[in-house]
């Protein structure tokens, strides 16, 4: 299967369309440190994701990695709430879809170490 028909990629897709949407809105002065900071951790998050479905036999590893991205992730998010770059409405958008991958990612990992 294509990493881009597994519904875990397209939600991380998801997750950084919303990013660069939120992130367009930053002070220049954040949006080049804090807001670069986030768009690239998302989008190495997309490339663990991708990797995991490639390499079968380091499958676990790499969604351990994507688990690390995904937390750096909602870390930053979670900053940028706290300083009152982003609403609650925008907060309450980036928990859904972080749970969801979350969720996804902890069900795949289980699934792959199954095999084992």
């Amino acid at each position: 299967m294509l990493a881009k028909q597994l519904p875990i990629y397209r939600k991380t897709q998801e997750l950084l369309k919303f990013c660069l949407e939120i992130t367009q809105h930053f002070p220049n002065k954040l949006k080049y440190n804090l807001g670069s900071k986030i768009i690239d951790n998302t989008i190495e998050l997309l490339d663990k994701i991708r990797w995991a479905n490639i390499d079968i036999d380091n499958r676990s590893f790499h969604i351990t990695e994507s688990l690390k991205y995904l937390h750096l992730v909602e870390s930053l998010i979670e900053v940028s709430f706290e300083m009152k770059l982003i609403n609650t409405k925008k907060i309450a958008k980036a928990y859904e879809i972080i749970e969801s991958l979350n969720k996804q990612a902890l069900g795949w990992q289980k699934k792959t170490n199954g095999r084992i």
